[in-house]
């Protein structure tokens, strides 16, 4: 569904395998792509149908490398990040450019890997790392991958969500909000839920609590025993929520986005049990309803 949604994710998709393998050309302002230079291309739109024909088995095979050659690029990027940035094991390497070959195809493309294989065999020994330079170029292979990936899905999220307009929003909650619905967007849920717990919280504080006085009641009351939560405090004791922008008490809402962030910093398996897969966007939507909630009701809130 996502993917009819965004038509520059496959274009880009394409173009990202020349540009990997440095098969494009430049030339006054125009790029081409998948063809070594302009002067190839104009050949083949040029050659009679019978040269063109002949060329077919050559580039065929040549595609197939081309595509095996980009996708060990990525790979390369991935175990760079992966080294990095995760405590995961290394991801395996894989490729769809071999599928389904042809028998014509086969021997060709055994005897061009033959004579990589030869190549690679002098050239061994000479460096056994990558250079800062091919460590920069194959993490940004895999990362534009990555990120071309995922822009179906973004814009199928962000299509799916309403406009908001809030008034008298602090800085603090503008802030969460926006980093909370970029977490969302690209799939981030756990640091989603975390950031819809803050933005609960500091509305809360905000509208419900500006001087501190339900604070200093609950510090109080702690220190003569009670176990009490600020937060679940600040819940109970605001106004807007118990009638709601919609009329109904959306107190339960504000109480479910606190124990998804609990959740998601405390007991992730529980977490995903509840809001795996994209059920992530009950929780941003319950947000919302409580930020409707707290800033357009029309009623003072200071206390």
């Amino acid at each position: 569904m996502g993917a009819e949604h965004s038509k520059r994710a496959t274009i880009l998709e394409r173009v990202l395998r020349h540009i990997n393998n440095g098969d494009y050309d430049e030339e006054d302002g125009y790029l081409v792509f998948g063809s070594p230079s302009v002067y190839d291309m104009m050949m083949d739109l040029t050659d009679p149908a019978t040269e063109r024909e002949g060329r077919a088995l050559e580039r065929a095979v040549e595609d197939r490398v081309r595509a095996l050659a980009s996708d060990a690029k990525r790979h390369r990027g991935k175990l760079q990040v992966a080294h990095r940035a995760s405590l995961d094991r290394p991801p395996k390497f894989k490729t769809n450019a071999l599928d389904k070959l042809q028998p014509d195809e086969q021997a060709a493309l055994g005897d061009l890997l033959q004579a990589a294989l030869h190549r690679q065999s002098a050239e061994a020994g000479a460096r056994l790392e990558l250079s800062d330079a091919e460590v920069v170029d194959a993490t940004d292979a895999a990362f534009s991958e990555e990120l071309i990936g995922k822009l179906p899905k973004i814009v199928e999220r962000a299509r799916g969500l309403d406009e908001m307009k809030l008034n008298g929003v602090s800085v603090d909650v503008k802030r969460y909000f926006n980093e909370a619905h970029r977490c969302y967007l690209y799939g981030f849920y756990i640091a989603c839920a975390v950031l819809c717990r803050a933005i609960v919280e500091s509305a809360l504080k905000s509208r419900v609590d500006p001087k501190g006085v339900i604070y200093q009641e609950v510090q109080r009351r702690r220190a003569l025993g009670e176990d009490l939560s600020y937060f679940e405090a600040l819940i109970d004791r605001a106004e807007p929520l118990q009638g709601g922008h919609n009329g109904e008490d959306d107190r339960p809402c504000a109480h479910d986005v606190r124990k998804a962030g609990n959740w998601a910093i405390h007991d992730v398996k529980r977490f995903n049990e509840t809001y795996g897969g994209d059920r992530l966007h009950e929780v941003l939507a319950k947000t919302r309803r409580v930020l409707l909630d707290l800033y357009s009701a029309s009623s003072a809130l200071q206390r």
